[in-house]
């Protein structure tokens, strides 16, 4: 039965800076609606339907009745003006392996899985670790810092850059790209316009990397995804484009939130935090919890590929339904004490990443990057404070992550 009175704010400040009382009030009392009120940057205000249940979740992500893919219907629901923007952008999205579904799907995670896969992830540890070692030289000195900004942003552009093969010098610029990318994407107020341009810079700049690496092959990610074959099959120009825009997308924007929520949530755990200063080898089962207690990705957009019954409601085709990882991972059901910050949780089952055939590739990496990040800066950063000021979260309810955590060093 369809309640249409109930509505998820997700851009109210009370929200953005704290999601989890809200989200656990659903969970409890509406844990499946329709929300003909909600709106994200990809369906225009079109409705969706809410759901905040781990068992609920886990089980949509893997139902072939829904679909990764964004339906061109929707572009009849923005203005004629604003029609050819949104083909630009659903152009690239339907080249990528996370906004497609099976066999499409198999097909592209199984060429990438080729050149990018735990194996290769692991062999990156030296090049993080001398990037983190670089941008703390680069601080020291400093009595105050903001993190996001001298820390939490660097690291992760950095190393994905690096694997990719992008010149430094354009690291500030992919930045700002993806940067507007992922906030038009997670339903943050950003205008369409603007996300358009950016998105075509963007890829306008992939284009002339990817030319030239067809005439200079190296030991980079490009290369070698221009380079994998299976059985005769290899990544198209689009596909190609596509990846790589995914890959900057999925590995700055999701890594540098989770690095600044990560030191957050400790800071605010003195006790958890002085059990990881006394206990380095506990990094690993820290991250775990983090990911559970404060993740990045707080929403799963996917479609209704055909009318089905859910939890006694009738889901339509076409309609949109929302999956919220962050109410899932506070479960009470499945996280004993879930509002609990514990580094020690095991077991600890999260779906921080997603769940199912769309489990994030680059999963390895960004935990690989946060434990030797937060290994070393307590390593090396002996004391450090929350400032006065106070910290800043972002605008992106879909993105969890925050503006400014300003600390101050001793």
């Amino acid at each position: 039965m369809v309640t249409a009175s109930l509505h998820l704010d997700t851009l109210s400040r009370e929200f953005l800076n704290n999601p989890y009382p809200t989200l656990a009030k659903f969970r409890a009392e509406n844990p499946v609606f329709w929300d003909s009120e909600f709106k994200t940057g990809c369906n225009n205000g079109m409705g969706v339907w809410q759901i905040f249940r781990y068992a609920d979740i886990k089980s949509l992500l893997s139902d072939r009745r829904i679909s990764s893919e964004i339906p061109a219907t929707q572009l009849e629901l923005y203005p004629i003006e604003a029609q050819k923007m949104i083909a630009g952008l659903f152009s690239v999205t339907q080249k990528v392996m996370l906004f497609s579904d099976p066999p499409k799907h198999t097909r592209l995670r199984s060429l990438v899985g080729k050149a990018f896969n735990p194996h290769i992830v692991e062999h990156l540890r030296p090049r993080i670790q001398e990037i983190t070692d670089e941008i703390l030289d680069n601080l020291e000195g400093a009595t105050k810092i903001d993190f996001v900004q001298d820390f939490a942003q660097l690291l992760p552009v950095n190393v994905i850059a690096d694997l990719i093969g992008f010149p430094r010098k354009d690291y500030p610029q992919i930045k700002n790209w993806v940067t507007c990318e992922v906030a038009f994407l997670a339903g943050a107020d950003v205008s369409l316009e603007l996300t358009y341009h950016s998105r075509t810079e963007y890829l306008n700049y992939v284009d002339e990397q990817i030319n030239h690496r067809r005439q200079h092959l190296g030991k980079d990610l490009l290369s070698a995804l221009i380079t994998v074959q299976e059985e005769g099959d290899s990544l198209s120009d689009g596909e190609l484009q596509g990846m790589t825009w995914l890959l900057i997308l999925a590995g700055y924007e999701t890594t540098f939130n989770l690095l600044g929520n990560a030191l957050l949530v400790l800071l605010q755990h003195p006790e958890q935090l002085q059990l990881l200063r006394e206990n380095p080898d506990l990094v690993e089962t820290a991250v775990e919890e983090i990911l559970r207690y404060d993740t990045a990705v707080q929403y799963l957009r996917r479609v209704a590929k055909e009318d089905f019954e859910f939890q006694g409601n009738l889901i339509k085709a076409g309609q949109d339904i929302g999956l919220w990882l962050g109410s899932a991972n506070r479960e009470p059901e499945v996280f004993p004490n879930p509002d609990r910050f514990d580094i020690t949780r095991q077991p600890n089952p999260h779906i921080g990443f997603g769940y199912g055939i769309h489990l994030c590739l680059g999963a390895p990496l960004a935990r690989l990057e946060m434990q030797i990040a937060l290994k070393t800066i307590l390593q090396r950063l002996p004391e450090f404070y929350l400032s006065p000021e106070g910290y800043e979260w972002g605008s992106n309810p879909g993105m969890r992550g925050l503006k400014s955590l300003p600390l101050v060093l001793s």
